[in-house]
């Protein structure tokens, strides 16, 4: 009675525990939706989030609510085609309209907005919730304490699920650790093959084990006859089999969200291959059967991305409906080969790493074929000019892993590495080389190519990925399975296959948090006196106690201290640092204008594409291009033929085949983003790439008001062009006339013409000056001091964004209707908009509808 009541007691404690975590984890997510301090306005402005994506679920969710369904073709984006929308996987947008459609009953006043906003932060602790449960019950309490905590606290793990950030991450994040983990909890539930009911051809032996708990010994013996044993083991093989339907279903509801969702799936197939690789005999195939049901035909038959997915979705079948029938295939061919073939058993291993074996060359041949159309299909795998611009696929640095996981991703690596010694002893070593490797060319990718260079740094990191092949198949053939093995495999197969993602897309980081937090949960709970009673002043104390008292304060000190990461020091910044999108600035004006005083349903706004859903929801306008990247060839048409147009004309032809009414251009356009956007809108000689070159004041000779000459970085900086310009003198003292000198590094000079701004008046000189050398813009204050200048090459000069943003060019064609500045501050216009009014001779052009570069670029 008193051993119940303790249970009892320790159930109720830990789950009190758990509760309050998972409490501090959705406080801290929320923390970035408080008003501003001294001010009584709110941090991210009513409709409002804090990343781009988010309005383009946002604008889909509208529409489903709105309509009840979400149109085949959305006439309000890439016109004049408009989006194909079944070539897209909406269903997070479904959750949220019918989430609120379900809220609206009892809670009237709470918003679409509203569910949308804090959607993140309940999706990430409702998982965090299943997984806590889940590691409680296979590791302890303590294992399952500090992941939760980790989990909680990382940097990495709250940026992108936190309140207001409202992309669909972490809704996948919640569907892939449902998935692994319902999946991992089926195998650790005991079948009975010798229940009518359950799988009859399987032969138990000792290999069977992996991951699982043993059955109750109680249940053997004579009590197997008994009635009340077999129902006891139906209900547990039934248990077994809603576990697997539910893995099975949680994968389709993913493959229905998200395009990357297959990386979830490889996690349980891998440790599927690992099942089969480390068995005698086939077992569970028919429980493996029911599981791809459950995904493979619904999703092929639900979504026609499945069928005939192009852009984006091209290889959406080969990387996620394939992977579990090859496996399926296998299996199924190794279980024929030892029912028709009795010599071949006591071989099966060996037949089943064959198998194996040919299916990753396959895969790996098959991958190699097709990487070219990778580079243009596969986000991750992107390295086209476009893609390059993303910022969300950047490489990461060393210093950001350090902000984002602190010293959780050293510790996290070294706690799975030293896992494969713990578990396979010798046989773990290649293993445990290999994920040294790789966790040495991703987390220290930086110095280690200051050292030996990116090429050399490459292979290793590829080298690493064969050597992972390897270590696992030398790590099949140890002698017995141990308990959790299955669990193991799954967390390295995701640490591999995440980590590896974000070594080239800092975005996909936010995924690698779960085996970093398992293998640092390995390293404190294994401490050096684990196991061990502990003599404190005559008494002696539990080695539970001093296990839990070593793993909590070294968690504190990873939490808090500066020189082991002290990360948790900036969680709360982590969940607030990302502003609204727009926020209080000018461009927030510009949608509301339009919103108020364009016509409704028949503007079309060119703009770029980072502004297009904002545009749809925010400005009530149509867009010809969006973040969504849905036809890639159609940004790039728009850079190089309106951006970077060299006569209207040009700009005007494939502004009419878009149907285009009205066109954009803000500040940051031209001063932050005109290199990149220049760059993709060049051909393969770069013939239209330029950007706005900084200029610094150099000491003037008498008679000389300014000398400049373009400031030197010490390193190249991304999209900027090298410029032969040497310096500029310019002479006067009235701005309108002004007399300037470019002098290049040839030795050439040359009169260039200049735009000056007076806070936000703008000054054309007066004399007209000849452009093919290029122009300067001068940015002086109120005062008439010189803040900022800049030096445009000719192609840039003569752009028609510059021509009609900064030089402020006026015509019939182009009409300015909207000009916007800070609010109370005297500077240059942030934004601009004209109205388009089409010349009679303007003939809309099929090639600026193509949908692939003839040549490519």
């Amino acid at each position: 009675m008193d051993q119940m009541n303790h249970s009892l007691i320790y159930r109720i404690g830990a789950s009190l525990v758990l509760a309050i975590l998972l409490f501090i984890t959705f406080w801290i997510r929320v923390q970035g939706t408080k008003d501003i301090p001294d001010k009584d306005v709110k941090r991210i402005p009513e409709g409002q989030f804090t990343a781009n994506d988010a309005y383009l679920y946002y604008w889909h969710a509208q529409r489903i609510a709105e309509l009840g369904y979400l149109p085949a073709i959305d006439e309000h984006r890439w016109l004049p085609q408009g989006r194909d929308v079944s070539q897209t996987l909406p269903f997070y947008s479904y959750v949220l309209a019918r989430t609120h459609q379900i809220i609206e009953m009892f809670f009237y006043k709470v918003s679409l907005y509203h569910v949308q906003l804090y959607a993140p932060a309940i999706f990430f602790t409702l998982g965090l919730g299943i997984l806590a449960l889940f590691l409680t019950r296979t590791a302890g309490f303590l294992f399952a304490f500090i992941v939760t905590v980790l989990l909680a606290t990382l940097p990495g793990c709250v940026d992108r699920s936190a309140a207001g950030f409202s992309d669909r991450d972490a809704w996948c994040w919640l569907l892939g650790t449902l998935a692994v983990v319902s999946y991992l909890w089926k195998e650790q539930i005991p079948l009975n093959p010798l229940v009518k009911g359950g799988e009859g051809d399987s032969v138990p032996d000792k290999e069977d084990r992996g991951g699982s708990i043993p059955a109750n010994p109680s249940d053997k013996g004579g009590k197997e006859g008994s009635i009340l044993a077999k129902a006891k083991r139906i209900i547990e093989n039934w248990r077994r089999y809603i576990a697997t339907l539910l893995s099975g279903f949680i994968v389709f509801l993913g493959g229905l969200s998200w395009e990357g969702f297959g990386v979830f799936l490889l996690v349980i197939l891998w440790t599927e291959l690992w099942k089969f690789c480390t068995t005698d005999t086939e077992q569970h195939l028919l429980e493996y059967v029911i599981w791809v049901t459950m995904f493979v035909p619904w999703l092929y038959l639900a979504s026609p991305v499945y069928r005939h997915g192009q852009f984006f979705a091209a290889h959406l079948t080969a990387l996620v409906l394939i992977p579990p029938l090859a496996v399926l295939a296998l299996r199924g061919l190794r279980c024929l080969l030892l029912h028709f073939f009795k010599p071949l058993r006591t071989h099966a291993r060996k037949i089943a790493g064959l198998l194996t074996l040919l299916a990753i060359v396959g895969a790996g041949c098959y991958v190699f074929s097709q990487v070219d159309t990778f580079a243009r299909t596969t986000v991750p795998f992107s390295e086209n000019r476009l893609m390059q611009q993303t910022t969300e696929l950047d490489n990461p640095s060393f210093l950001y892993w350090v902000s984002r996981y602190g010293g959780v991703f050293v510790l996290g690596s070294i706690g799975l590495i030293g896992m494969c010694f713990h578990m396979w002893k010798w046989e773990g070593i290649p293993l445990a080389s290999a994920l040294f490797l790789f966790a040495l060319t991703v987390f220290f990718r930086g110095p280690l190519i200051g050292l030996i260079g990116a090429s050399l740094c490459n292979v290793l990191f590829f080298a690493a990925l064969g050597l992972t092949i390897i270590g696992i198949g030398f790590a099949c053939l140890r002698k017995e399975a141990l308990q959790n093995e299955a669990a193991f495999i799954a967390t390295t197969v995701w640490f591999l296959l995440w980590v590896g993602l974000s070594k080239s897309a800092v975005r996909y980081d936010f995924f690698i948090g779960i085996p970093l937090a398992i293998g640092t949960a390995v390293i404190l709970v294994r401490s050096p006196t684990s196991g061990k009673p502990v003599h404190l002043s005559g008494r002696t104390l539990h080695p539970k106690l001093v296990t839990a008292a070593f793993a909590i304060g070294m968690l504190v000190l990873l939490l808090f201290w500066t020189p082991a990461g002290g990360y948790a020091n900036s969680v709360i910044r982590a969940a607030s640092e990302r502003p609204p999108i727009p926020g209080y600035s000018s461009l927030a004006q510009a949608y509301t204008w339009m919103k108020t005083e364009l016509p409704e349903g028949t503007t079309v706004m060119a703009a770029n594409w980072g502004y297009g859903s904002q545009l749809n929801v925010l400005g009530g306008v149509k867009t010809i291009v969006d973040q969504d990247h849905f036809i890639q060839h159609w940004i790039y048409l728009y850079y190089r033929h309106v951006y970077c147009a060299q006569s209207e004309q040009e700009a005007l032809a494939f502004l009419k085949t878009h149907h285009a009414t009205h066109l954009m251009i803000t500040a940051s356009d031209l001063t932050i983003n005109a290199g990149g956007i220049s760059y993709v809108g060049s051909d393969t000689e770069f013939d239209r790439h330029f950007d706005l070159h900084a200029l610094k004041l150099l000491p003037t000779a008498p008679g000389t008001q300014y000398s400049l000459a373009p400031i030197k970085y010490p390193r190249p900086v991304r999209f900027m062009p090298q410029t032969d310009l040497k310096t500029i003198d310019i002479r006067g003292t009235e701005i309108e006339n002004l007399s300037v000198t470019a002098q290049f590094k040839t030795g050439r000079t040359s009169h260039i013409p200049y735009v000056a701004y007076v806070g936000s008046q703008r000054i054309t000189q007066k004399e007209k000056t000849d452009t093919e050398n290029g122009g300067v813009v001068l940015i002086f204050n109120t005062q008439k001091k010189l803040l900022y200048s800049y030096y445009l090459p000719a192609i840039g000069w003569n752009s028609l964004a510059v021509k009609l943003f900064i030089r402020g060019e006026r015509t019939e064609t182009f009409k300015n209707v909207y000009t916007a500045t800070p609010e109370g501050i005297d500077i240059p216009p942030e934004i601009k908009i004209w109205k388009i009014n089409y010349p009679s001779d303007i003939k809309k052009n099929p090639k600026y509808l193509e949908t692939e570069p003839s040549e490519g670029y």
